[in-house]
């Protein structure tokens, strides 16, 4: 009796999973209208500021903008570091899908990090990150001291929905649109000629709307963005 039961759980098991993938198997025909990944989003959630020439840690949460269930999942996200930064590592997230095979790797190419999902053996290949998921991916770089335009990103997915297969966006730490405006009390570029940039002026018409340390011209150190 108790192996009956055993063998009727079994086949019950394996039945369910065959049926959930089979969904899974026609949800990812070719034959999709109006399913890319456009509308994908990369933005940090650490550091939430920059520090000049020091190893800090990155995370960047990827999610991807594809409405139609199923459909075009991302497989691929390649993320370019400032000039003058240099990539000291980089870590693979878990799998959102390990259930149809997928594992994630990656590259490093000078100042560019590739993420990729592969395992899967679909032809071609299955991404990993569904529509409306997200994916976080990490790595550990050291700045420079200039400013930053952010940093370049390509979201890729795995080519089941029609086109763009691919959408690009920069990035920035702290979520601004620039990493050059240092207004604030914890600014990192201060130094003996001028250490007022808090508000609290210690030197005659710095902090005005003429001061040089108060706008994204600063040449007077790094100049990152300090959320």
């Amino acid at each position: 009796m108790r192996n009956r039961t055993f063998w009727l759980l079994f086949v019950m098991t394996v039945a369910v999973t065959v049926a959930v993938l089979g969904v899974m198997m026609e949800g990812k025909s070719r034959n999709v209208a109006v399913a890319n990944v456009d509308g994908s989003t990369a933005e940090f959630i650490q550091p939430l500021g920059l520090d000049p020439s020091t190893a800090l840690d990155f995370s960047i949460q990827v999610t991807n903008g594809e409405t139609d269930p199923q459909r075009e999942w991302l497989s691929a996200f390649e993320l370019t570091v400032p000039a003058g930064y240099v990539v000291n590592s980089a870590q693979d997230p878990a799998a959102n899908h390990p259930e149809v095979g997928n594992t994630w790797s990656h590259t490093v190419t000078t100042d560019t990090i590739r993420w990729e999902a592969t395992g899967n053996t679909s032809n071609p290949p299955w991404g990993d990150v569904a529509n409306g998921e997200s994916i976080v991916f990490d790595f550990n770089a050291t700045t420079d001291p200039a400013p930053t335009d952010g940093f370049p990103w390509t979201v890729i997915g795995d080519t089941y929905g029609e086109e763009p297969h691919t959408i690009t966006g920069t990035a920035f730490v702290g979520g601004g649109g620039d990493d050059d405006d240092d207004d604030d009390a914890a600014d990192d570029d201060d130094d003996a000629a001028d250490d007022d940039d808090d508000f609290t002026d210690d030197d005659t018409g710095d902090d005005d709307a003429g001061d040089d340390d108060d706008d994204d011209d600063d040449d007077d150190g790094c100049g990152c963005m300090i959320a």
